[in-house]
């Protein structure tokens, strides 16, 4: 994989795993990420109180 479409990919994923609610996926692709923005940290934040 060419390291510009790493990122991409990495984002992908983590997207992905946020619409699918999975907490553990979420953290998973989240730790792949070099940081998480604002608005994905909210989004986590408000899966793990669905939870």
């Amino acid at each position: 994989m060419c390291s510009l479409c790493r990122p991409r990919v990495l984002r992908t994923r983590f997207r992905r795993a946020l619409e699918s609610g999975n907490l553990t996926a979420v953290r998973m692709a989240a730790l792949e990420l070099p940081y998480v923005n604002l608005a994905d940290a909210l989004a986590i934040c408000l899966l793990m109180r669905r939870q």
